[in-house]
């Protein structure tokens, strides 16, 4: 019989299963220039996971990132980093762009 361990639980609530994966990938996008250019393959790897497990998911995928982006984009200000207003406008500026990567693939179908 499998165990595990929670070792720590903030909140808990019923959601779109898809908002795990966008912040998933936000968190991988944001950090971008953090992995010298390995955080971008990596995502292309998970979303490829992600398509051959459930195809479905594919289609929204990028929705969800852009969600998960916006919601990182106040994090730089919260936390007063030197650089916020750069930080703010970069992530505001790849959720943009990750609207338009779906809404481009919406318009392929």
């Amino acid at each position: 019989m499998p165990t595990g361990v929670l070792r720590a639980c903030t909140r808990g609530g019923l959601g779109h299963p898809l908002l795990d994966v966008g912040n998933f990938l936000a968190h991988m996008s944001a950090r971008e220039s953090e992995y010298a250019g390995t955080a971008d393959h990596a995502r292309a790897s998970f979303l490829d996971a992600c398509a051959a497990h459930r195809p479905a998911a594919q289609k929204h995928a990028l929705l969800f990132e852009a969600v998960g982006l916006l919601k990182l984009a106040v994090g730089p200000f919260r936390r007063l980093e030197h650089d916020w207003p750069f930080r703010v406008e970069q992530l505001v500026g790849l959720t943009a762009q990750r609207l338009a990567e779906h809404e481009r693939q919406r318009g392929h179908r």
